[in-house]
Formats: structure tokens, C-alpha cells, sequence
């Protein structure tokens, strides 16, 4: 996050106090793991490490995220073990193991099943030379600092990515006067502090298995889709980030005269997907692959601010993303590529809440009316079709 010094121009001397307060925090952040650093690790990276441990927490679009910045990172130490700790408690699988392409790593863990001793032990063990931390949105003092000592205790002498940006406190002058750069640059720009190149595209070398390409392939030849296709991705991790259900039935029967409206997510999404008329529910049916390579097949997906979201964009598919304000803007954003489009209600009363359930009827969320999706749609598919891109 940076202060925005145009809208600095307008602010009050309340507000001015309050950025003040701010960015007296945020240096003071970056003071104390600059110090922790310097007395933990060594500066600078090796030319020639041997063993490289990537941290990356979170699910599907935690992970889709930080594809760009992995990919980078391997790129540039093509000779290094590359390793890959996924923090995501509770999964039995690690979703960066069933996300990223095998040939990128040698072993991905899953730090959140394990106990400390457990974790501790196993990175002490592998004995790597550096530890890149790709960290979330939400990065507070004081569990990087641990996270920097322990990692040291296990022998590790390089470490980068280190930050603490995230402020619970005033953050609707957050919002008004600083800009938020989406999850993907901020992780390349991490790359960048740390003088590693990065490629001017993004890249995601997602897990596209031949067998998953057959299961589609069958899928459209068994499925009666004699027009364009179009995907609604209805699901999401928490009820405030969901658009009403009516409200993507009001979309399916704009698009469903002229294309097959297709209906991605999980097991969990099954029974929504059901209410909804003049659509082709694939809900719980496909692996998260086979969603993807099924929304390779779409000119365009809908989509909560959820997992598909990123798998559309990742698999070379426009998105319109709607989000709930719960968050800071532009944070899960897809990327910026004059297709991708980002829909997010404004002068939200309780904005930047960080809640998952909202005691305002998911209000947020909400405000985004049916005619802007349905303009936005149209504009998208406009510019697809007259630019031939899919």
C-alpha cells in the first residue's frame, strides 16, 4: 500500500492527522523487520543456491496468485530444488499441490497439518538456502517476526519477502487515501526489492493433466452446447462475498438465448446451482482442473470473489469478478489486462469490515445491480469478438 498524494491534495486536517498516524505505523513496521533481517540473515541471495523453500498460505486463488512470483523465482534459480510449503489447515491434499504443475517443484508440504516441533524439524532437515516468504493480505508484526526467527533457528541463512503492511485501525482513511496493489503485482514487486527479475507477462503453470482434458473433451461431446459458452461461478468461502442467487438467474436468462450458460464450483455450490434455470450445472461434478479447462472453453466467466475467479483468468479466460467490500480494494482483483473486469460497490457505509458474515444483509455485495453486470457482459463480449481473442 502507498499514499496516494493527489487525494492528499482534499484531505482534512483530521484526515491528515490520522494518515500521519498511519504512515508512523508502517514505518515503524518496516524499521523493526529491517533491523530482524539484518541480524538474522545474510544480505543479498546466493548466485547458486541448491535448495529454495517457497511459503505460500491460503486455497485456490491464494495460491493462483503467487503462481507469477513462483514461476519467477524457478525461472531465475532453474537448478535449485524448489520446494513449497502451502499453509492451508484442515486439507488433506495441499490445493498448490492439485494447482501447480509438478515439473515447477520437487515436494509441496503442508505446513498447517503439522505441529511446530513437526515443522520445525522437517525445514531443518532439508537444510535450504533460501526461504522466500510470499506472504497474504494480511501481515502483522508480529507473526512475521516469529516466523523470521524461527526460520533462522532452522539453519536457514537467506530469507526475503518480509512485511507487515496490514493495519487493522483506520481503515477507511486507508481506503480514501492509499492505493492497494493486487495480490499478484505485490508478490512480483517482492521479487523485484530483491533485485530478482520478473517476466513482463504472468505466468501460471497450472496441473493440466491429459486425463483431465479427456473428461472435458467427453464432457462438451455429452453435453448438448451448440452455442458460445459463458460460465457462472456462484460459490464462495463465506456468505458476504456471495451474489444473490436471483440475481445470477437474471444473468442466465439475459445470456441463455444466444449461449450456453455453464455452472462451475463445488460439491457445496450443487444445490444453488440446481435452483437456477436454463443452465448446465457442473457444480461437484469435475475436479478443480477439469472446472478450469471447462472455463477454457468460455468466452467469459462470472464470478464471485472466489477459487474460479482466478482459475478463469489463469487458464486464459476473461473474468468479471464481483466483490463484497470486506476487504482493502483492488486486493483480489484479477489482473489488469483491458478484458478482466472488477466490479465493487462504492461509498459502502461499513466498508473494509474483514468480517464473513455480514450483519447488513450482505449488503456490499449487493449494491452491485443486475444492469451493470449485464452492460459489463456485453461490453466484454463486444471486445472479445471484435478482437478475436478467444
Amino acid at each position: 500500500m502507498r499514499l496516494n498524494k493527489e487525494k492528499l491534495k482534499n484531505a482534512t486536517t483530521i484526515e491528515k492527522l490520522k494518515i500521519q498516524m498511519i504512515l508512523l505505523f508502517l514505518n515503524f513496521n518496516k524499521v523493526i523487520i529491517w533491523l530482524f533481517s539484518r541480524l538474522l540473515f545474510r544480505q543479498g541471495l546466493p548466485e547458486s543456491p541448491t535448495k529454495i523453500l517457497v511459503y505460500r498460505w491460503g486455497s485456490i486463488g491464494d495460491c493462483i496468485c503467487a503462481f507469477p512470483a513462483i514461476f519467477d523465482i524457478n525461472k531465475n534459480y532453474p537448478n535449485a530444488i524448489l520446494d513449497i510449503e502451502n499453509n492451508c489447515p484442515g486439507a488433506s491434499t495441499p490445493f498448490m499441490k492439485l494447482l501447480l504443475n509438478p515439473e515447477v517443484y520437487r515436494m509441496v508440504f503442508n505446513s498447517g497439518n503439522m505441529s511446530r516441533g513437526e515443522y520445525f524439524q522437517t525445514i531443518k532437515q532439508e537444510k535450504y538456502d533460501i526461504y522466500f516468504m510470499l506472504l497474504g493480505s494480511k501481515n502483522s508484526l508480529f507473526p512475521v517476526l516469529k516466523r523470521m526467527i524461527l526460520i533462522r533457528l532452522a539453519g536457514i541463512k537467506y530469507g526475503m519477502g518480509w512485511d507487515a503492511y496490514f493495519i487493522s485501525f483506520l481503515r477507511k482513511t486507508q481506503v480514501k487515501f492509499f492505493d492497494f496493489d493486487p495480490m499478484i503485482n505485490y508478490l512480483k514487486k517482492t521479487l523485484i526489492k530483491n533485485n530478482i527479475p520478473v517476466s513482463i507477462k504472468n505466468h501460471y503453470p497450472l496441473n493440466i493433466q491429459p486425463a483431465d482434458e479427456l473428461v472435458i473433451n467427453k464432457t462438451i461431446q455429452q453435453t448438448d452446447l451448440n452455442k458460445k459458452n459463458i460460465a457462472l461461478s456462484i460459490g464462495g468461502s463465506a456468505e458476504n462475498r456471495k451474489w444473490k442467487i436471483e440475481n445470477y438467474q437474471a444473468i442466465a436468462d439475459f445470456l441463455s438465448p444466444n449461449f450456453n450458460v455453464l455452472i462451475v464450483g463445488g460439491k457445496e455450490d450443487f444445490e444453488k446451482g440446481k435452483q437456477l434455470k436454463n443452465v448446465h450445472n457442473f457444480c461437484g461434478t469435475l475436479t478443480i482442473m477439469q472446472s478450469a479447462l471447462l472455463m477454457n472453453r468460455c468466452l467469459v466467466t462470472i464470478s464471485n470473489d472466489t477459487g474460479p475467479m482466478h482459475l478463469s483468468y489463469a487458464i486464459g479466460t476473461p473474468v468479471i469478478g464481483l466483490f463484497s467490500n470486506w476487504e482493502f480494494p483492488n486486493t483480489w482483483h484479477p489482473p489488469n489486462n483491458n478484458l478482466n473486469v472488477a466490479l465493487r460497490a462504492k461509498n459502502i457505509p461499513c466498508e473494509v469490515c474483514l468480517l464473513t458474515e455480514c450483519p447488513y444483509n450482505n449488503l456490499c455485495i449487493n449494491e452491485i445491480k443486475i444492469d451493470v453486470v449485464t452492460k459489463e457482459v456485453q461490453n466484454l463480449i463486444n471486445k472479445i469478438e471484435k478482437n478475436e481473442v478467444v
